[in-house]
């Protein structure tokens, strides 16, 4: 039960270093890392490589044992791992609101059974809570690690006992080629399953395991400081050229994968591994795990108090105190349960698990407890907005299916509706607004909503995401049957609504983001941003033109302001929060940033207006040029759900802003 006696390689501490470099610098939003994420793979790499290689080494001098090989990795990482979630949890029960303690709660208890990928994959989707407010996300990929180690020593065992060794790497690579193919075929069904889940993932841990093999070649020294070389290009690559809208893993996951592969097995390179031999690097990986445990959850905290993301100076200052920590936690909290003292022997087995279980309770019950008691709500301050409500309002027969969410709102009555509802999320903010105008004016309103597709006929979405060509074919699908249920003659108005900037600018302020969801058609099929715009000029217009050529009334809506911060939940404060509330929910958009970004959107929609065109410009109700601001709270009252979307009572605020005029119009 003694730590392992290896090789020391300081070039893999050195790559460990460049591996959570790069997902720190990626996670604290630095643009130029917008692959960060593949460090990663390159720990799942590394880790391949080291646990094979200890236990082929184990197993060919015959001293292999599954109890103390486990006794070993838990010694390794549960101490550090067990601090890291406690103080999360300390200040999660501080600053959350019960619905983000609840869902921390929740994370905890998978994170403790080694599982928290799993859990993180079934929060997946369209409208799933910001990553800011999750502190034990990053904790997935140690759940995956973990799951790895369970399997893998069984694995290698089996192999060793059926078949000859140098049959074995082949057994191996074997595995990781199903697993890519697996990972690439689920990703048009699943995405989020392809990325936790570690099925999919056992490709790198197979190339890093091949690497053992592959070291015991000799090679020319011009071959190591190619090979070195190359494989620490293919990383930076990845790292520079890679993003969220990369499909990934799949085959794009190889790219880092060889990258980590060839630096390992060119570790002997003289001059190219210099950089990794250098004693700031290798430090950096020495004290990489520790680093990358408490860096997220600190950079968690930090967001959700200020409810804002970090800006240069607080990156550094973040940065700073992430490494300092890290520091302090590999030398009192690793290194103590890692090596033996030179003062006192280790705990021993018995006493080290029976420790680390007393912890395990210890967290365990008052997370239950929180999950099962909404959140620990009675730490909520009195002092607060009026309660937000999401915008996933439910109206009446609901229903959804792979073509969307379709249901009832408005005045209950039989026949047909008056009103159809059709559009993307901005059309789902809406159905409040809709279900207020027809309980007054005694109109139905059927709802047809398929978040991220905009109701403009002739045309098609080109997304960006990795599931993009699912998302297309059921946006051209759902559309066209959107134009069937439109020309049906059963309504007497169509209502469209879509974040239509989506189709021809970036996401958010500023130049982090490139535009990468443009609107084609037959004419113009290649996504250009200035094609988009005009396709949506044209085509939005024709669309109308054909709901008035079918005997029916078109009610347009622009898009709320862009915001330029999530206040998703800003209003739900504890009591230990000093911070005003009313700060945290500030959009912090100001006048001339919202009608510049609104201008070719507004414009457009306000040319529709005629007698048989209602134009809604929310702007027009939600600014103040006077005060050069776009206002998130009104009367006391937040209107917002997260950074363009408006919740129930935005939308509810809306329609009594407009209702004198949609009397007018549906009258």
């Amino acid at each position: 039960m003694r730590p392992e006696n290896r090789i020391y390689l300081p070039e893999v501490d050195g790559l460990r270093g460049i591996a959570v470099l790069s997902v720190v610098l990626f996670h604290l939003g630095i643009d130029s890392m917008s692959g960060g994420y593949i460090g990663v793979d390159v720990f799942f790499v590394i880790s391949g490589y080291l646990i094979t290689r200890n236990i082929v080494d184990d197993i060919s001098l015959n001293r292999f044992s599954f109890s103390g090989f486990y006794y070993r990795r838990a010694r390794r990482l549960f101490p550090a791992l067990l601090f890291t979630i406690a103080i999360s949890a300390v200040f999660s029960s501080l600053i959350f609101s019960p619905e983000h303690l609840e869902r921390f709660a929740k994370s905890l208890i998978y994170a403790v059974l080694s599982i928290s990928n799993f859990y993180f994959w079934e929060e997946a989707g369209y409208f799933d809570v910001s990553s800011s407010f999750k502190p034990l996300l990053h904790l997935w990929s140690l759940a995956v690690e973990e799951q790895f180690y369970l399997i893998w020593p069984a694995v290698l065992v089996l192999l060793f006992s059926v078949t000859k060794p140098r049959f074995i790497i082949t057994s191996l690579l074997l595995l990781g080629l199903i697993s890519i193919i697996a990972a690439e075929h689920i990703m048009q069904k699943d995405p989020a399953a392809a990325f936790y889940l570690t099925p999919f993932r056992i490709i790198e841990f197979s190339i890093g395991a091949a690497c053992v093999w592959c070291t015991q070649y000799k090679m020319k020294n011009w071959q190591n400081e190619l090979g070195m070389i190359t494989g620490l290009v293919i990383i930076g690559y990845a790292v520079i050229t890679f993003n969220k809208d990369t499909a990934f893993p799949g085959y794009n996951s190889l790219v880092p994968s060889l990258g980590a592969a060839l630096v390992i097995i060119c570790n002997s390179a003289k001059s190219a591994g210099i950089p990794l031999r250098n004693k700031l690097i290798v430090r950096v990986g020495l004290i990489s795990y520790s680093l990358y445990l408490i860096h997220w959850p600190l950079l968690t905290f930090y967001t959700y108090w200020t409810f804002a993301p970090p800006g240069i100076p607080e990156m550094f200052v973040l940065l700073v105190i992430s490494f300092i920590l890290a520091e302090l936690m590999y030398r009192y909290i690793e290194q103590a349960f890692r090596l033996k003292s030179a003062s006192k022997e280790q705990a021993t087995p018995v006493r080290f698990f029976s420790s680390c279980s007393l912890i395990l309770v210890i967290l365990l019950i008052p997370a239950v407890h929180a999950k099962n008691n909404d959140g620990w709500a009675w730490r909520m301050s009195g002092d607060s907005l009026s309660d937000e409500e999401v915008i996933n309002y439910k109206c009446r027969d609901d229903k959804t299916s792979a073509d969307g969410m379709t249901c009832t709102a408005g005045m209950k009555k039989e026949g047909t509706a008056d009103i159809l509802l059709i559009g993307d999320s901005h059309a789902d903010q809406l159905i409040p607004a809709m279900d207020y105008l027809g309980k007054m004016h005694n109109l139905k309103v059927d709802v047809w909503i398929l978040p991220g597709c905009p109701p403009v006929w002739g045309t098609y979405k080109v997304y960006g995401t990795s599931d993009r060509r699912e998302r297309q074919k059921t946006c051209k699908n759902v559309v066209s049957q959107w134009e069937k249920e439109m020309s049906s003659g059963k309504y007497d108005f169509i209502v469209l609504a879509s974040r239509w900037m989506w189709l021809y600018e970036p996401t958010s302020y500023g130049d982090k983001e490139i535009r990468r969801e443009f609107l084609v058609d037959r004419n113009n099929p290649v996504p250009d941003e200035t094609a988009s715009r005009e396709l949506f000029r044209s085509r939005l217009r024709m669309t109308v033109e054909q709901i008035h050529n079918n005997g029916a009334k078109a009610i347009v809506f622009s898009q709320p302001p862009l915001l330029t911060k999530n206040i998703q939940h800003c209003n739900k404060v504890p009591k230990a929060m000093k911070k005003n509330i009313k700060d945290r929910c500030n959009g912090n958009i100001s006048y001339q940033n919202a009608m510049n970004r609104l201008s070719y959107t507004n414009k457009t929609i306000r040319q529709l207006s005629s007698e048989l065109t209602m134009s809604v410009i929310p702007s027009d109700y939600i600014c103040d040029h006077t005060i050069n601001t776009c206002n998130t709270i009104i009367d006391g009252t937040l209107i917002y759900h997260d950074a363009n979307h408006l919740n129930k009572k935005g939308s509810v605020l809306l329609a009594q802003k407009i209702e004198a005029e949609f009397k007018n119009f549906t009258r």
